[in-house]
């Protein structure tokens, strides 16, 4: 790579090698690295996206989904994993507010996990777009739709959840 730093087969080939040996700070690096080389290509976006959301690093994550998105708004992927990540916030806040016996703090973190439910829908619906027949988006959608009280949008996702079993 010394000799050819501008080569992506070969960056994309290191970019591998650290997936596998799971060197979390040299893969960020090199997604990084790419990017600068390739900032046109969603796929490194969503990789290091993946690669922050593993690493805990949720703002960077949402960010880097976001840009993934940007560049190719009909990924399967990045559409799911970026539903996701909202939800899985909306989930945490649910938890927390589980945990409190402050009827206040009940509220505001329920309506936090509230609002992270409905920015995961349109990603969540849009990545239903892309594979109708997903049965984890299904999953998905299905679950949140109850926990915001949509419950005919909630049955129509089971149902079509359940079809997929036959």
């Amino acid at each position: 790579r010394s000799k050819f730093p501008n080569d992506q087969s070969l960056l994309t080939s290191e970019i591998n090698t650290y997936i596998l040996l799971n060197r979390i700070s040299d893969l960020i690096e090199k997604l990084t690295e790419a990017i600068s080389l390739d900032s046109t290509n969603s796929r490194y976006y969503y990789m290091r996206a993946i690669v922050y959301q593993e690493n805990k690093d949720f703002v960077n994550s949402e960010k880097d989904f976001i840009s993934s998105l940007t560049l190719n708004p009909d990924s399967f992927d990045a559409n799911y994993s970026l539903g996701a990540l909202y939800s899985n916030f909306a989930i945490e806040k649910i938890n927390l507010a589980n945990n409190t016996s402050n009827n206040r703090s009940y509220k505001k973190l329920k309506k936090e996990a509230d609002e992270y439910f409905k920015k995961a829908i349109p990603y969540l619906e849009k990545a239903l777009t892309i594979n109708p027949n997903d049965f984890e988006t299904l999953f998905s959608l299905e679950q949140i739709y109850y926990k915001t009280d949509d419950y005919e949008k909630s049955k129509e996702m089971r149902e079509r959840k359940e079809s997929l079993k036959k």
